[in-house]
């Protein structure tokens, strides 16, 4: 898989999860969220095990160098929100 295009994907979805309704409507952002879970469970299962390790490094990373952040916090989650693990 692709790191740019899985980097682009997390991103999208870190901006719909934790943007407020200053920035997206809230019914909106979980639309989209619903829709990106659909479109990443046709992945095959080696890419969606690629995926999942590639959010879990990028939190790991992010969490060695800023802490616990909320952003870390909500990158840990993406896999299993997604509906991407077992």
């Amino acid at each position: 898989m692709n790191p740019t295009l899985m980097r682009a994907v997390v991103e999208a979805v870190v901006f719909a999860g934790l943007s407020n309704d200053d920035v997206i409507q809230q019914d909106a952002a979980v639309a989209q969220l619903e829709q990106l879970a659909s479109i990443l469970k046709e992945l095959s299962a080696e890419d969606r095990a690629t995926f999942v390790r590639y959010v879990q490094t990028m939190a790991a990373s992010e969490e060695r160098d800023f802490g616990r952040t909320a952003r870390v916090e909500f990158l840990s989650s993406i896999p299993e929100s997604l509906g991407l693990t077992d």
